[in-house]
């Protein structure tokens, strides 16, 4: 989730670098909209897998997510299917003060899942709430990928927060001046079919020698 953050604000430079001009000729200080479809989406994500993890202090081993398909955008949720690849897994947990360890072993895992998404703009948080729905073909799974499996759903439903740095400044020239572009996301929710992005941009102008003006 993090390296799609990162691709995410990569993507929001980009854009204001190309629009640059149009901020700093106007005083308009309205959200921008930046939508990403479905199909950029699972583009990206196919471009980060794959992807090495981890589940949490309670899980050791090694954990690496192969593949990600029937990726679906709707209304503040986002619905996929994975294949999840651990190496000498195990769970730990303490039942009245007395540490318990649970073997798990290497598993091969395809299931279902369901996100939820919410946006705090105060606290510059993302909310991801997964939620395991089931297994893929299980008729086919070892009985240490299920009991993988059944740990996952103590997983599900809570919300993981997702810390969205401040942007830096973008700094640029025009008419041989140093321009800053501040950018505040405001929000970043789910709809059907795209994930969108409201960003508010201002711009001022720094001194021609390159320190910012008071």
């Amino acid at each position: 989730m993090k390296k799609l953050v990162i691709l995410i604000v990569a993507l929001i430079t980009a854009i204001l670098l190309l629009h640059f001009q149009t901020f700093a000729q106007s005083d308009n200080r309205q959200d921008m909209t930046i939508v990403l479809p479905t199909e950029s989406v699972a583009a990206i994500l196919q471009d980060l897998l794959p992807c090495q993890f981890d589940f949490g202090k309670k899980f050791t081993g090694s954990f690496s997510a192969q593949s990600i398909d029937n990726l679906e955008i709707v209304k503040d949720k986002i619905t996929f299917s994975s294949y999840i690849v651990g190496e000498n897994v195990e769970y730990s947990t303490k039942i009245v003060n007395k540490l318990i360890k649970v073997a798990v072993g290497d598993v091969k895992l395809r299931n279902n899942w369901e996100t939820l998404l919410r946006y705090d703009r105060n606290k510059k948080l993302l909310f991801v709430t997964p939620h395991v729905q089931g297994v893929i073909d299980k008729d086919n799974v070892s009985q240490g990928e299920m009991l993988f499996h059944a740990l996952l759903e103590g997983l599900s439903g809570i919300e993981y927060p997702v810390k969205i740095s401040e942007l830096k400044p973008i700094k640029t020239t025009l008419s041989k001046r140093d321009l800053f572009i501040n950018v505040d996301i405001t929000n970043i929710y789910a709809e059907s079919g795209k994930i969108v992005i409201t960003v508010k941009p201002s711009a001022k102008y720094g001194k021609v020698s390159g320190t910012e003006s008071q």
